[in-house]
């Protein structure tokens, strides 16, 4: 029911068909709603069994942050119910909240942490072909629930210098140039 940027490929008279690129250029996540539309419009769309390998680069920590958070609000809105439903993907400081608020509950805190451990390793490894450092894995999976717990919050965005305004349709305006 929708597509995610770095793995779109259609064909031109589908994308003229849907009203051309033009239709989705108001929108921050166009690859989602480019995706939607074409669900929508009964074209179809599949996933794809290729890995596709997607970097973000050699940014700063503030560029990185302000892209997450970019992401981030953007998925809130494009998807709400599944933004929802990613905190689900994040054991490990779920795992640690439950123990928090119940420390007799401690005994989840080691098989989450192997078990998260396991996944990462299989995906990595197997499906990726790349090496798991755990150290940085634990540094992502709090990052991730950091900036999850964010995209809950404002609706601004800073993207290419300049600020924008996120609409609650998934659209955006500029505020001000950089």
């Amino acid at each position: 029911k929708f597509a995610v940027g770095p793995t779109i490929v259609d064909r031109r008279k589908t994308i003229a068909a849907l009203g051309g690129f033009a239709r989705v250029s108001e929108y921050l996540a166009e690859d989602f709603v480019l995706g939607k539309f074409a669900h929508e419009a009964g074209a179809g769309v599949a996933l794809s069994s290729y890995v596709v390998e997607h970097h973000i680069g050699a940014q700063d920590f503030s560029h990185n942050a302000a892209h997450r958070l970019r992401w981030t609000r953007s998925t809130r809105r494009s998807r709400p119910s599944g933004y929802i439903g990613q905190l689900f993907t994040m054991p490990v400081p779920l795992a640690l909240l439950a123990v928090l608020i119940q420390p007799a509950w401690w005994p989840i805190l080691p098989v989450t942490f192997a078990i998260r451990f396991a996944v990462a390793l299989v995906m990595s490894s197997i499906v990726l072909g790349a090496k798991l450092n755990p150290f940085l894995l634990a540094i992502e999976d709090f990052a991730a629930f950091v900036f999850w717990c964010a995209g809950f919050f404002g609706n601004t965005i800073v993207w290419r210098g300049r600020r924008y305004k996120l609409l609650k349709d998934g659209r955006f305006e500029l505020i001000s140039e950089g």
